[in-house]
């Protein structure tokens, strides 16, 4: 695994620099931060254009004093802003406030210019008396803003430019940090004086600024094992704060905005200030003598200070070590460095030591997960430990569940000294080859030299020769290894040729699982297909593979010690259910389960879909189409599972092999893109509970207690105007639906009538898209869920079912909705995370089988929704 994946997990709460080099245009300044701040208080507000208008930024202005100034004045104020608009009730409240002037138009849709803007955010601060008194519109308001701070940030390029969205946003922000002027006496002697501490923010929000050092979280403190507060609380230099804020920002210097109510404080923002950082990996350190710590970067020395108070932190609890060389010099560790007073001195140092975890089976009901080369590696998840579990992808890295850790994958784990709280990463970074020599510190794989890990060390005698699969670590170093006895490899056939004359030869070019392009000699005796045969007369079949159709032209392919290729599989395809788990001919022909195909998945190291099911040890080719096949070598990639994101799932692809015991993928290829499909709209649920009641306007309306497609309840009101549609909806029916602030449904669509059996079109603006069938288990780990009605207590008819209707998946979000069999109630909805065992088998299934309905937003199974009659 790349060190990117622990600088993200680490500092991921940073926020973003950019940065503009020289000769290249300037970047465009990163203004999310005040953007962020001026959402929580305007309620996130929405511009009508890319260009900031006149009536936009009087409308966003207005919004920051958290009063609804919407609705008709009965006058006309402007001739081009209608009377009964909305706007027109924002603008009479501004005129009131002398935000902006009489006059004959407003011109709403005119871009702002930049003097203008400063003049409206100097009036809503309190500062109008004095810009006038010092010049008025623009001069005196522009020199006002200035000396209060308005345009700090912001460079004008001139008056009457269109103020940026950029801009806007850190103008805004600036003005409602500014300290308010109040008009403090009234009639001939009117005063004005600056109020210290009270801000737009104070004033109107109940929100206040605080920066300082995170000195606690829920775990540990950076003084004491002990002294940590709550769980959903910080301490920032003795003041103790709400928050949900998940990353770790321990011993970081931070700016905060907070609501305080009845003495408790909830951040609502925040982001780290003037931190300076540094990321070390284990192997790199050197020695630490006194304060100055050692270690190599870009094969340099370099030194880093140590505060004489130096906080350590060792996965995520204060640590106070007998030794500082051994707290530096464990292995497997990432250490942060963090300067929080910018004096060029790291006044913290926090330590993540990750072991491993080759994964042999997961226990998802208890919450074990269990280590294929020693059960002491055993990670125990259960009872009260909180644990956060995260995926590499190639956009960076997600959170995921311990339903998605498939086995034959490798853990990165951190857990805290009392096993109260676990951080798992599952590591994506692995390659086939073959070794091709060991030394005392690395190993030396297809050319490449690694380190070995201590893990690899302890439960593996690697040699020279041996050929598998090799898991790398945080820190690149190679961690554990899955020996593939026989040696085999998946190819993609390049070319072929044959060299007539005295020095006959055959000769295959092949890219490989491995990511290298190899030109080999055919043996002069080879296996092809299970069959023993001589070069010549394996000459027809070598020959003919390049000239078929693409899909057919993956093999797999073994290589002797003399680097010549000793076996072929050619493709078979499979078409039945009866051959798709077959153990059989395991290395004699290989399998073709689906040509040219749209995936069905779900992005997590646990795909899956009616198509086919991957994971970490499925080869995946990408491929050329066309011409470029033939010759182009540098467009072949081998890619990771990552690589198949969200919105890429109308890519065609290819599937080969398929392990009967967990249903994944040997290898996967990938063409170039196919024609999109549109994805669905709207979140699905299934009622659990209809009841009556009253909504807050006295108004009768409907409860309903809702199971959504993530695995969690809902609860909604029925707006008056869905009163029709919301009387046909019963427990057990599916539908989607729109929902208001107030937590009302405004629109639903029925997608599934319960009492009627039915699937119905959508009724709002999109269509329902489901799969009915029954389901059963297969090998107590593989659900299958079967398109249309197929008597699945007929052995002979499952056996011969046609495999491109499959839907195959392992433990996915199911609801499991018991009725009663004699009128169709329903007793209960539950969710389950493993349904195996809600699933009947072939069996014993009969006439009891569960019926099936799945819900595929953008040809994703999302939710499994099985109805079972008791």
């Amino acid at each position: 695994m790349k060190r990117l994946i622990c600088l993200f997990l680490i500092l991921s709460f940073v926020m973003s620099v950019n940065i503009a080099f020289a000769n290249e245009t300037p970047v465009e300044k990163d203004y999310s931060y005040e953007k962020s701040l001026i959402d929580i208080i305007s309620g996130n507000f929405s511009f009508s254009s890319d260009e900031v208008t006149r009536s936009d930024f009087v409308s966003l202005l207005m919004s920051l004093t958290g009063a609804d100034y919407k609705g008709a004045t009965g006058e006309t104020l402007y001739s081009d802003v209608d009377a009964s608009s909305e706007l027109s009730g924002i603008l009479l409240a501004a005129q009131q406030r002398k935000i902006i002037s009489k006059g004959a138009k407003f011109y709403p849709n005119e871009p702002v210019t930049y003097a203008q803007a400063v003049k409206m955010a100097v009036v809503l601060a309190g500062y109008y008396e004095l810009a006038e008194a010092k010049g008025g519109y623009p001069a005196g308001y522009l020199t006002q803003a200035s000396a209060v701070n308005l345009l700090k940030n912001i460079r004008i390029p001139s008056n009457e430019a269109p103020i940026t969205m950029t801009d806007t946003y850190i103008l805004l922000y600036n003005t409602v940090n500014a300290e308010m002027m109040v008009q403090t006496s009234f009639g001939e002697e009117t005063g004005y004086k600056v109020v210290e501490n009270v801000t737009i923010l104070s004033e109107y929000h109940n929100i206040y600024e605080y920066e300082g050092i995170v000195t606690a979280d829920s775990r540990t403190s950076l003084y004491s094992t002990e002294k940590a507060v709550a769980e959903g609380r910080i301490e920032v230099d003795g003041e103790i704060f709400f928050t949900d804020i998940k990353d770790d920002i321990l011993g970081y210097n931070i700016t905060l905005y907070y609501r305080e109510d009845d003495g408790e404080k909830t951040i609502v923002l925040a982001k780290p200030e003037d931190n300076g950082e540094l990321l070390v990996v284990s192997k790199d350190f050197s020695r630490i003598t006194g304060n100055t710590y050692e270690y190599l970067a870009d094969e340099k020395e370099r030194t880093a200070r140590l505060s004489s108070e130096v906080n350590l932190i060792k996965n995520f609890s204060a640590y106070f070590p007998d030794s500082m060389t051994d707290f530096f010099s464990e292995p497997n560790g990432i250490y942060t460095f963090v300067d929080n007073n910018n004096d060029n001195v790291y006044d913290v140092v926090k330590a993540k030591i990750y072991t491993y975890v080759h994964v042999l089976a997961v226990d998802h009901l208890n919450g074990f997960i269990y280590d294929k080369n020693d059960s002491a590696n055993l990670i125990n998840l259960s009872g009260d430990c909180k644990y956060d579990i995260y995926v590499e992808y190639f956009d960076g890295i997600h959170s995921a569940t311990l339903e998605e850790i498939e086995t034959e994958t490798l853990l990165a784990c951190l857990q805290t000294p009392d096993k109260s709280y676990s951080e798992i990463t599952v590591l994506g970074n692995i390659s086939s080859g073959t070794v091709d020599s060991v030394d005392d510190e690395g190993i030396t794989i297809n050319g490449t030299r690694y380190l070995r890990n201590a893990y690899l060390n302890k439960y593996f005698n690697i040699e020279a020769g041996d050929m598998g699969t090799f898991f790398f670590g945080i820190d690149d170093t190679v961690v554990s290894f899955t020996e593939n006895a026989s040696g085999a490899k998946y190819g993609w056939v390049v070319g072929y040729t044959k060299t007539d004359g005295i020095n006959e030869s055959y000769k295959m070019k092949i890219f490989t699982q491995d990511d290298v392009m190899l030109v080999a000699n055919i043996a002069e005796k080879l296996d092809v297909d299970g069959n023993r045969m001589t070069v010549e007369n394996a000459h027809n079949t070598l020959s003919q593979i390049t000239s078929k159709a693409d899909e057919q032209r993956l093999i797999r392919f073994m290589v002797n010690k003399n680097g010549e290729i000793s076996m072929i599989d050619t493709t078979e395809s499979v078409t039945k259910l009866k051959d798709a788990f077959d153990r059989s001919n395991d290395l004699n022909t290989l399998k073709l389960f689906y040509h040219n195909v749209i995936l069905q998945y779900k992005r997590s190291v646990n795909n899956f879909g009616r198509k086919n099911k991957m994971n970490v040890t499925t080869a995946i080719f990408a491929i050329p189409s066309g011409a470029d096949a033939q010759s182009v070598d540098e467009n072949y990639a081998i890619l990771p599972l990552t690589h198949f994101i969200d919105d890429e799932r109308t890519k065609p692809i290819t599937a080969y092999d398929m392990n009967a015991d967990n249903g994944v993928c040997g290898a996967v290829i990938r063409f170039e893109a196919a024609s999109g499909v549109d994805p669905a709209y709207g979140s699905v649920y299934v009622v659990e509970k209809k009841l009556e009641a009253i909504n807050t306007e006295q108004v009768p309306c409907y409860l309903l207690r809702l199971w959504k497609s993530d695995g969690k309840y809902y609860e909604y009101y029925t707006d008056e105007n869905i009163a029709r549609d919301a009387a046909l909806i019963e427990p057990g029916d599916i539908i989607r639906i729109n929902t208001n602030l107030r937590n009302e449904i405004t629109a639903v669509s029925i997608d599934y009538d319960l009492s009627a059996d039915t699937v119905k079109s959508g009724l709002v603006q999109y269509q329902a898209d489901y799969q009915r069938g029954y389901a059963y288990s297969f090998d107590g780990s593989t659900i299958i869920l079967l398109q249309g009605i197929t008597d699945i207590s007929d052995v002979n008819e499952i056996d011969n079912y046609d495999i491109n209707n499959l839907f195959v998946t392992a433990a996915p979000k199911a609801v499991i909705v018991e009725m009663t069999k004699e009128n169709g109630s329903v007793k209960s909805v539950s969710v389950k995370n493993v349904p195996t065992s809600s699933i009947k088998t072939v069996q014993n299934s009969a006439d009891d089988a569960d019926s099936v309905l799945v819900y595929h937003y953008n040809w994703t199974g999302n939710a499994a929704i099985i109805y079972r009659e008791k």
